[in-house]
């Protein structure tokens, strides 16, 4: 059976441009998301020196802290996974890269750097998860 979108002859650059939007999407959420994060992160810490420990900073404070944490982790629930598509879009890519031209091409290069941030912003927002269910909860 043909299906509609089989029919059409879509052109490469017009997928690829699709792809590219995509992606900035996520890296545009991911940029909010470090921002407010580390944002959350300081003002706990500036808790913490004000009150000495965790066990010391008053009730009201946790809860309001936590509350702004829980909405930032439900607002980007879907953002690790979304690095984790472009993570293995990327690695699908070195490898066909590697195929192609060998690990030495400039393409290649470019390719791993992407690589790289991309599992260092993956490791980021692991990291703030981790936060997330450490900071408050006693």
């Amino acid at each position: 059976m043909n299906f509609p979108l089989n029919l059409l002859k879509l052109d490469q650059s017009y997928i690829s441009a699709i792809e590219n939007d995509a992606e900035n999407t996520v890296l545009a959420q991911y940029a909010v998301f470090k921002k407010i994060s580390a944002m959350l992160v300081k003002l706990f810490q500036k808790y913490i020196n004000t009150y000495g420990s965790i066990d010391n900073i008053p009730e009201d404070l946790l809860k309001k802290h936590d509350q702004l944490l829980s909405e930032l982790m439900n607002n980007y629930r879907n953002l690790r996974n979304d690095l984790y598509i472009h993570l293995n879009r990327t690695a699908k890519l070195l490898e066909n890269i590697f195929q192609s031209e060998g690990n030495v091409s400039f393409f290649y290069s470019i390719a791993c750097k992407k690589q790289k941030k991309l599992k260092q912003k993956i490791e980021y927002y692991n990291a703030i998860e981790r936060f997330y269910n450490y900071s408050g909860r006693k």
